[in-house]
């Protein structure tokens, strides 16, 4: 079984029902391990609408760097100015709609019994957004989705298309993005600076005793989203053999999958106020940027500063 929390939870082996909904046949796929789903197809609107309305839940994101997972309700997606990019009022959750290919609902089994959710797969035919349900989500509402909207998946359709411009203009950033860091430290920019991973663990402890929240970002093609938390120090439990942490505060948890990743800080001045902003970002072994991590409270950034400093450059702000 994978350590990956995405995939943590083991398959249910039995489908006569789904979460006491019948099913059509043709909407029902259970796997050579046992596991259940239901493959659905629903308009963007509806989905999102759905997820925000399911009252609190485990929702999970995946990309090759780290599992981000946040216990609350998933915030309302108001502003849909972009046909493509649509977004919260606290841009916690902006989706790339030509990315998403398939949605499901799914069974699976834990310790504590059988655990119901939805899933997004993109269109590389990765698992990439998991929302499981908890004792205080809307079940009687997840439910009727269910029979709602389940779909043979020969009839399901992509939102958008992936080759729509802001659609495409999203994942080239995401690509591109550790390209532009290295080539910047190449010609001496002196606001770029490679990092070691190893600092990262440190630097959350150092916010964590200092109670300087931050705000992680996880950059996926088909889903970016961000959590404000503060970090509890990290322990021993907390770090795999293979090198792997898992960093958790409050409701949330950030699950690092490689034990090596690329980090690096940038040192960005904002063009309107001159404001000066540390970002950390951290890639992964597809070449893509995955994490993005700032202070949490902008009147806090110069503390933030600090202890990045005192962490991971060794010099003062």
């Amino acid at each position: 079984m994978s350590g990956d929390p995405f995939f943590l939870l083991g398959a249910a082996r039995t489908a006569s029902l789904f979460c006491g909904a019948k099913i059509h046949p043709d909407c029902l796929h259970i796997g050579a391990d046992g596991s259940v789903r239901v493959s659905l197809s629903a308009t963007a609107e509806s989905w999102f609408h759905t997820l925000s309305q399911l009252g609190e839940v485990l929702h999970l994101t995946r990309n090759s760097v780290a599992v981000l997972g946040t216990i609350r309700a998933i915030p309302e997606l108001i502003d849909w100015s972009n046909s493509a990019l649509p977004r919260d009022a606290a841009r916690l959750l902006t989706p790339n709609l030509g990315q998403y290919a398939s949605l499901w609902a799914v069974r699976e089994t834990s310790p504590a019994g059988p655990v119901y959710g939805l899933e997004a797969g993109d269109v590389s035919g990765r698992r990439f957004q998991k929302v499981v349900l908890t004792a205080r989500s809307r079940r009687e509402l997840f439910e009727q989705f269910v029979i709602r909207h389940q779909s043979p998946l020969a009839e399901t359709e992509h939102w958008i298309s992936p080759n729509h411009h802001a659609s495409q203009h999203r994942c080239q950033a995401i690509s591109q993005r550790l390209a532009y860091l290295r080539l910047q430290q190449q010609e001496g920019a002196t606001t770029i600076h490679a990092l070691s991973s190893a600092g990262l663990p440190q630097l959350l402890a150092a916010a964590a005793a200092a109670r300087v929240p931050v705000r992680t970002t996880h950059y996926n093609h088909a889903l970016n989203c961000a959590a404000v938390w503060l970090p509890e120090p990290p322990t021993l439990a907390d770090r795999e053999s293979d090198g792997v942490t898992f960093f958790h505060g409050a409701n949330v948890g950030l699950h690092v999958l490689t034990a090596t990743p690329e980090m690096w800080l940038w040192q960005r001045h904002c063009r309107c106020c001159d404001r000066e902003n540390w970002t950390i970002e951290i890639g992964g072994p597809d070449d893509q940027i995955g994490l993005a991590i700032t202070v949490g409270d902008e009147r806090l950034e110069s503390k933030w500063r600090a202890l990045v400093a005192a962490t991971l450059l060794r010099s003062p702000a």
